[in-house]
């Protein structure tokens, strides 16, 4: 509960406590629609690259062994899983009233950070792991048809892509938590202001 109250201190200090009362409530509106839009991006980013490794994995490198398919099930269905939680954040969040009672809209939007705090923790790592563990599953059959270089360059190469993701991960996800910063300091703000 300590951590909370210093998120909300925190974010307080992004706002200037003598706007009126449906300036701060536009201003929380706006990184409402900010987180929203974000929300969406990730959505259909994750999509996109669903439907890319489907095509690839349908058409241009089928798979026969069994390890392979369980494989390409953990990454897909790792990203899968991802789309449908920003799907769920996107609702979580359009169901969030600023227009409440401050008290209840800050407590709405607490629940909502923590669940996103939640996402960005156990639920980021599981999923990254699960696509990496697919991943890897399917060297065993690529190395029927390509030489050990190649086989170690392909490998090689997805820790470095895996480094580059997980650091631009890790800066939406402190934009997005700077976000919800703020955001809670417009709620305590509006309350002080009532």
């Amino acid at each position: 509960m300590e951590d909370l109250k210093n998120i909300w201190q925190k974010g307080r200090q992004h706002i200037s406590a003598s706007k009126p009362a449906d300036e701060m409530l536009k201003d929380a509106q706006k990184l409402a629609r900010k987180n929203k839009m974000a929300h969406l991006g990730n959505a259909l980013i994750l999509c996109a690259v669903v439907v890319m490794l489907l095509l690839f994995f349908t058409y241009l490198a089928p798979f026969e062994n069994r390890l392979s398919h369980a494989g390409v099930l953990l990454m897909v269905g790792g990203l899968v899983v991802r789309i449908t939680i920003e799907i769920v954040s996107m609702i979580k969040l359009g169901k969030l009233d600023l227009t409440l009672e401050p008290k209840t809209s800050m407590d709405q939007a607490l629940k909502f950070y923590n669940f996103r705090k939640l996402i960005h923790g156990p639920f980021t790592y599981i999923i990254i792991a699960l696509y990496t563990i697919g991943f890897y599953m399917l060297t065993p059959e690529w190395s029927l048809y390509f030489s050990t270089w190649t086989m170690l360059l392909i490998d090689g190469s997805y820790v470095i892509i895996a480094i580059i993701l997980i650091w631009q991960i890790r800066k939406g996800v402190i934009e997005e938590m700077n976000n919800y910063k703020k955001l809670a300091g417009i709620y305590n703000d509006m309350q002080e202001s009532e």
